[in-house]
């Protein structure tokens, strides 16, 4: 591995070194993968995404040309991560996980790649699949988030009209809808 000359280069070289607090390793999910490494020496791990840090110092070491980034294992956010895995498990017990996905997507901000995903899916589903039209409301949302209100208010409509049409169990889906819409027009001023 080639280091940085300066620290103003485009590319910077990192060390990260990372203290595992014994207190917290029952939360945190990490294996010792040095035996596979290209670099045994390197002790490198890997973490589960899920794992979090405190940063305790950052420093940039002259001599070697790259920074170091000393870091502790933190429990201080699982109780937000716990909450958010119990969110998680529920919608996964009240939504499609094919669709949950998008609207984890959604969620994250990540528009672009939700709306991707929904169209991926779109295109090798059933034209009268029983989740289309959910598919048709989260993309709504996505394109309501990026500002796209006429697509939005598209893909709403099309929503409305096979929630319309069926004979829904519930009308939670429909009243989503609705909500929706309601959104559109409101940002449209069309009261």
């Amino acid at each position: 591995m080639s280091s940085s000359r300066t620290r103003d280069d485009e590319q910077q070289c990192v060390l990260f070194e990372i203290d595992i607090e014994s207190s917290h390793s029952s939360h945190i999910i990490f294996a010792d993968i040095s035996n596979r490494s290209a670099f045994p020496n390197e002790n490198e791990i890997l973490f589960d995404i899920g794992a979090t840090f405190e940063i305790i110092t950052v420093s940039y070491d002259i001599e070697r040309h790259i920074w170091r980034i000393h870091m502790r294992t933190s429990a201080e956010v699982l109780p937000i991560y716990l909450d958010y895995e119990h969110y998680i498990y529920g919608r996964m017990k009240e939504t499609n996980v094919n669709i949950l996905l998008g609207i984890l997507l959604t969620d994250m901000r990540e528009y672009k790649q939700s709306l991707k995903y929904f169209k991926y899916i779109l295109v090798r589903m059933f034209h009268n699949h029983k989740y289309r039209a959910n598919i048709y409301y989260s993309m709504s949302r996505a394109y309501r988030f990026i500002g796209k209100n006429h697509l939005a208010l598209k893909f709403l409509r099309r929503a409305k009209h096979i929630q319309s049409i069926k004979q829904l169990k519930s009308y939670f889906d429909l009243a989503r809808t609705f909500a929706g819409l309601g959104s559109v027009y409101y940002e449209f001023h069309d009261y």
